[in-house]
C-alpha cells in the first residue's frame, strides 16, 4: 500500500513540474486621444482594459496535491487494522474445528475366577472283614484242609527259591507290568485328550455362565 502511495505521489509532482508557468500577459498600452475634430463631437475615451489577475502559482497546486494523498492514506492507515481483524474472524469462523472424541469406556477390571474348592473324592468303603467261620461252618474236613495248606506252602516255596525269595505277589506284579504297559500306550492318549476336552468344556461353560450372570 505504500509502494503504490508513493508512485501515485511521484506522477503527481512530474505532472506539476512539467506544466510551464504562464507568462503574465502585458498591459495593453492606453490608445492616444484622437484629435478633435471641428465637427463631430469627441468620443468618449475608451476606459483602459483590466489587468488580468495572475494565475496561482504551481507549487501552491502541488503543496495542495500533496496533501491529499497525505490524508488518504492515513484514512487507509486506519481502516487497513479494522480489515485485518475482519479477515482474521472470518478465517476464525470458517476454521471447522472437530468435536474431540467421547472418552473410551473405562475397561472392567478382570475379575479374579473364583478357584473350586478341590473336594478330594470320599475314601472308598471299607471291605467288612470276612466272618470268621466256627468249626461247625466248616465245609472241609480237617485232613482236606491239612492237604491244602500243605500243598500251598508248598507253592510258595517253590516260587521263591525259583525267583530269589520274590513273594507270589511279586510274581503277579511282574506278569501284570508288560500287560499293563500295553493297555496304557493303546488306551492312555485317548483318555488324556478326553478328560482334556471335558475340562475346556466345563471352563467354557463356566465362563459363559459367568457372562449371562453379568449382563
Amino acid at each position: 500500500m505504500e509502494e503504490i502511495l508513493a508512485s501515485i505521489r511521484k506522477i503527481i509532482s512530474e505532472d506539476g513540474e512539467d506544466e510551464p508557468p504562464k507568462k503574465e500577459e502585458p498591459a495593453p498600452e492606453p490608445q492616444p486621444e484622437p484629435e478633435p475634430e471641428p465637427e463631430p463631437e469627441p468620443e468618449p475615451e475608451p476606459e483602459p482594459e483590466p489587468e488580468p489577475e495572475p494565475e496561482p502559482e504551481p507549487m501552491e497546486l502541488e503543496e495542495e496535491v500533496e496533501e491529499e494523498p497525505l490524508e488518504l492514506e492515513d484514512e487507509v492507515e486506519e481502516e487497513l487494522p479494522d480489515l485485518e481483524l475482519v479477515d482474521m474472524e472470518d478465517d476464525e469462523e470458517e476454521e471447522y474445528v472437530p468435536p474431540p472424541p467421547p472418552p473410551a469406556p473405562p475397561e472392567p477390571e478382570p475379575e479374579e475366577e473364583e478357584e473350586e474348592e478341590y473336594v478330594p473324592p470320599p475314601p472308598p468303603p471299607s471291605r467288612p472283614a470276612p466272618p470268621v467261620m466256627s468249626d461247625d461252618d466248616r465245609i472241609l474236613s480237617d485232613d482236606v484242609e491239612g492237604y491244602g495248606i500243605s500243598q500251598f506252602a508248598s507253592l510258595e516255596r517253590k516260587i521263591r527259591m525259583g525267583q530269589a525269595g520274590e513273594t507270589l505277589e511279586d510274581v503277579v506284579k511282574g506278569l501284570l507290568k508288560p500287560m499293563l504297559r500295553g493297555w496304557l500306550d493303546e488306551n492312555l492318549p485317548g483318555l488324556v485328550e478326553r478328560l482334556v476336552q471335558e475340562e475346556i468344556q466345563r471352563m467354557s461353560h463356566r465362563a459363559r455362565k459367568r457372562w449371562d450372570d453379568e449382563n
